[in-house]
Formats: structure tokens, C-alpha cells, sequence
């Protein structure tokens, strides 16, 4: 079953990742988003006091891992989803090559 924050989340780790945003901004627009798809108001408060208190050190460890050149457009999705990130990010083969 797919949770009602989902899509916001999938939205929210894209804006983290790329930052074509301030992490304010995109912090916003997750609890924008999940307020859009009717997620309950507990839940919403509740992951967004998340976001804002836990968030920054995923902003800074993403823009420095770009910086690095890590790739994460994917051009193939796991066979499972018990496949874990640190085990797929290992072969280069499942990222595009550039930024699509």
C-alpha cells in the first residue's frame, strides 16, 4: 500500500537532491504537497517537524556527494524493493551516465 505522503516525499528527496530550491523552500513543499494529498494533520506536523530538524544534514551530505559526481537518475529500478541504497548505488550501470 502506498502511503498518502508518498509522492510528496518522492518530490521532497528530489528537491533535496538537485536543490533548485533553498531547503526551506523545499521543506515547504513537501508540507504543501502532503496538506494537497490529505494527509492527516498529525501525520503532516509530524513528519515536517522531521524534515526541519533532521533535514539539514541530508541537504549538505547530498550536495556534497553531487559535488563528488554520485549519479541518481536511475535508467533501472530494483528487481526487489527490500534492495537497499548502499548496495544498489554500487553499479554505476543503473544511473544515466548525465542529467535527463
Amino acid at each position: 500500500m502506498v502511503e498518502l505522503y508518498t509522492y510528496p516525499a518522492i518530490v521532497h528527496d528530489y528537491l533535496y537532491w538537485f536543490q533548485p530550491v533553498k531547503k526551506d523552500d523545499a521543506d515547504e513543499i513537501f508540507s504543501e504537497l502532503m496538506l494537497e494529498f490529505n494527509v492527516d494533520s498529525a501525520s503532516r506536523k509530524t513528519i515536517y517537524a522531521g524534515v526541519r530538524v533532521g533535514g539539514q544534514s541530508a541537504w549538505d551530505a547530498n550536495a556534497a556527494r553531487r559535488a563528488q559526481g554520485e549519479k541518481r537518475i536511475l535508467v533501472q529500478e530494483p528487481d526487489s524493493p527490500l534492495t537497499t541504497w548502499e548496495t544498489w548505488s554500487q553499479n554505476p550501470a543503473h544511473f544515466a551516465t548525465k542529467a535527463m
